[in-house]
């Protein structure tokens, strides 16, 4: 079996699509060692996948500017190099337009988010690649997901047959499994000045990150009396509504009256992720919608407390193991968040590391691997 991978989100490793591809790419070659891995990627890979080839492919059409150069590499460029190449299939760990190939395509759609919330289709630039989008899901020949709830949305919003989607769910790797020594935690808070117990909140900052009402949740618990507010993860932010939180950061803590309890930390490499989730009192993640919810994951297996939306993927994939709110009502996020800080719960912090040991990236592999090898009788 010679196996091609769409290689883009390698180039891009601090974002969750890339470290999920460089997760997955990581252990497929284990799941299947007898295929051929040949990653094709739109520009210099800095880490390369072990065990797989990587080959450059530069977008033939640069021209007609950056977002359209890698829509027609996508769906030109990638499948006629497979093609060259001899591949049996097309893996792409995230939703493309439809490949100009009769290569058949194994695709990963982590949920259908953009489809079922209006502020992500508002203008027309969105509008048009979304449609672009939703015919390369249906042009698939599998389709590779992360939850039930994820699985259910693309069968009905894209029409497609449930049969042809598969569950592989998502991963967390063995260093949130394992708690950092005290010393290592205790040196990472130095490092960002993070002196008195924290609430920590680690990831995006769009619309649906909910990340304003997080400010005002936090502002009413009236934990600022002995808490600080983390809040951690940084983003360019591109012009619109959709990231107006990330802009109005400064504004939003003002108005609530706890600047001075909150610490804003940026972008936080990998390196120190473990211990600044590993020390703080709370983890909290007010998403109104996600397809699976990573750091919810890497915050349990570390036996952090966790505050999350009470929405379809968190109690699908977390029964027991996190502290539920609905993520529209600020008094209700805040009781929450008291609730997390206070004695934890021996029960559901043991439920949490549990769920930790089920969702590996070698179980994510091998899943996929099962998809490939039947849709290539191999």
């Amino acid at each position: 079996m010679k196996i091609v991978y769409n290689g883009l989100f390698l180039t891009r490793p601090h974002t969750g699509m890339g470290q999920y591809t460089a997760h997955l790419f990581a252990e497929l070659p284990k799941a299947l060692p007898k295929a051929e891995h040949i990653v094709v990627a739109p520009s210099r890979v800095a880490d390369h996948p072990k065990d797989m080839t990587v080959e450059v492919l530069k977008p033939a059409h640069y021209g007609m500017g950056e977002g359209l150069a890698l829509d027609r590499w996508e769906s030109h460029d990638l499948s006629q190099r497979a093609e060259a190449l001899g591949a049996d299939v097309i893996l792409t760990p995230y939703p493309t337009p439809p490949a100009d190939s009769d290569i058949p395509v194994v695709m990963a759609v982590h949920d259908m988010l953009p489809w079922q919330i209006p502020a992500y289709r508002r203008s027309l630039r969105s509008r048009l690649k979304l449609r672009r989008i939703l015919e390369g899901i249906r042009q698939a020949e599998r389709i590779l997901t992360v939850s039930k709830f994820s699985r259910d949305s693309i069968a009905r919003i894209a029409t497609v047959d449930p049969k042809l989607i598969t569950v592989t769910y998502d991963g967390v790797g063995p260093e949130y499994r394992t708690r950092p020594k005290p010393a290592a935690i205790a040196k990472v808070r130095r490092r960002y000045q993070l002196r008195r117990p924290s609430v920590l909140y680690l990831g995006g900052y769009d619309y649906r990150k909910n990340v304003r009402r997080l400010i005002a949740a936090f502002a009413e618990s009236g934990l600022g009396e002995s808490h600080d507010l983390v809040l951690a993860g940084a983003v360019t932010a591109p012009p619109g509504a959709l990231y107006d939180d990330y802009r109005q950061l400064p504004e939003l803590l003002k108005a609530a009256g706890i600047g001075g309890q909150t610490k804003r930390l940026g972008f936080v490499p990998e390196a120190d992720k473990p211990a600044v989730l590993a020390g703080s009192a709370a983890f909290v993640y007010p998403s109104v919608a996600e397809g699976f919810g990573i750091p919810i994951l890497e915050a349990l297996g570390l036996g952090v407390p966790v505050a999350a939306g009470r929405i379809p993927s968190t109690r699908e994939l977390f029964p027991g193991a996190v502290t539920l709110f609905d993520p529209a009502n600020p008094a209700n996020l805040a009781a929450a968040l008291k609730r997390s800080v206070s004695a934890t719960s021996r029960t559901r912090t043991a439920k949490g590391r549990a769920l930790a040991k089920r969702y590996t990236w070698p179980a994510v592999a091998k899943r996929t691997a099962v998809v490939l090898r039947a849709l290539t009788k191999t």
